[in-house]
């Protein structure tokens, strides 16, 4: 006996209601994906910081290339997977990653930060300089800190850049700013 003879298609896509049931698992899908989305991504975060935790950059690379999935134009998503890439040694990589995140968003001041850290491994001060005068820059609103760590790292950053280029005054202007924000961080 086959399942047709008693009205039931076991398995069969045809019949009654199969285009309700379509459009309905259609509909829903995106819709849990979306409303999952938070979750995910705090899942995919802590799974590549495990990753990283452990050494296991490539790991962590491609867990959070997953980010991507969902948003291509992710910043966070390519300022992350950039500080993986420079972690695991793979520069090139990393700059192309840190490109990509400053051009979905130029003004992240952590980007810019990191970008000129990136530099500053290699001691290329005129390249990391840029980076941390947009870090500091972006750290403030007017004369009101948003981002007061960020602000005191990017100026001593900017001190060790502009001594790495002999370039005196503007040393002594971000040490004399580092001084007048920061007094107790003065050396």
């Amino acid at each position: 006996m086959s399942g047709t003879e008693h009205g039931h298609t076991h398995g069969h896509a045809e019949g009654p209601g199969f285009a309700a049931r379509l459009a309905v698992t259609l509909l829903l899908v995106p819709l849990l994906l979306i409303a999952l989305k938070p979750v995910l991504m705090q899942f995919v975060q802590s799974r590549a910081a495990a990753y990283a935790g452990s050494g296991r950059f490539d790991d962590a690379i491609r867990v959070s290339k997953k980010w991507l999935v969902f948003n291509g134009q992710n910043p966070e998503a390519w300022s992350d997977i950039a500080t993986l890439y420079r972690s695991a040694g793979r520069r090139e990589e990393a700059l192309r990653a840190y490109e990509k995140a400053l051009a979905f968003d130029p003004d992240n001041a952590k980007t810019h930060f990191e970008m000129g850290m990136f530099y500053t491994g290699s001691k290329e001060w005129a390249a990391a300089a840029p980076h941390f005068e947009r870090a500091r820059q972006l750290s403030l609103d007017g004369a009101k800190l948003t981002n007061a760590a960020r602000y005191r790292s990017a100026l001593i950053m900017l001190e060790r850049c502009y001594t790495g280029l002999a370039d005196t005054e503007k040393a002594a202007a971000a040490r004399a700013e580092l001084a007048a924000r920061f007094p107790s961080a003065t050396r």
